[in-house]
């Protein structure tokens, strides 16, 4: 463990490896994990390494990832996960603010992806538990909402067997009424009592 000539960091060195093991940096109190200039609070360097951080709990533990914060405003960010390809972000996860800026109790999902640089939002999973895909937020009226193009809006596909969906509306515990389209386009009906 030694502080850098010019003061400006306290390293690690790992001289078996003849390389910097961790850094912390003075000025923005920033922490390099095999980084020597870190950029974030917590910096890892995985080069040459697959899946870099592990949390494990060997005994009767969870292990969870917590992001707590104060945002002021609806549909901000309160934590995310972020997927760059060389410095641009192609996919993520982000969490994020309800309406409630009161009481701040609500939240929802949205998942995004790049079709050619720049991510665009494609599925929502709202506080109601309503999802939309290819829908914004207050566009969503149904459990699920489904926006596609030229009659591509939902594929079902069967690796045996006949393929199609089924409707089934419950009257009580023991009444219901259900009706099916199959891939043939024939529609079986029945009505269920008792």
């Amino acid at each position: 463990i030694y502080q850098k000539a010019d003061g400006t960091s306290l390293n690690v060195y790992g001289f078996a490896t003849n390389s910097e093991i961790m850094t912390f940096q003075y000025a923005d109190r920033y922490v390099g994990i095999r980084q020597t200039s870190p950029t974030k609070p917590l910096e890892i360097n995985s080069t040459g390494i697959h899946r870099p951080m592990l949390i494990k709990a060997t005994g009767d533990h969870n292990t969870f990832i917590e992001m707590d914060s104060n945002r002021s405003a609806a549909t901000s960010y309160t934590g995310g996960i972020v997927g760059k390809w060389n410095g641009t972000e192609v996919a993520s996860i982000y969490l994020r603010t309800g309406a409630d800026t009161t009481n701040k109790d609500d939240g929802y999902i949205s998942f995004h992806t790049a079709a050619a640089g720049s991510v665009v939002e494609r599925m929502i999973v709202r506080n109601d538990g309503k999802v939309g895909i290819g829908k914004s937020f207050n566009a969503i009226t149904g459990q699920l909402h489904v926006l596609g193009s030229s009659y591509n809006h939902l594929e079902l596909e069967s690796a045996a067997g006949n393929v199609g969906i089924t409707f089934d509306v419950e009257t009580s515990n023991t009444n219901y009424y259900d009706w099916r389209i199959d891939a043939q386009g024939l529609v079986a009906n029945g009505l269920c009592i008792g």
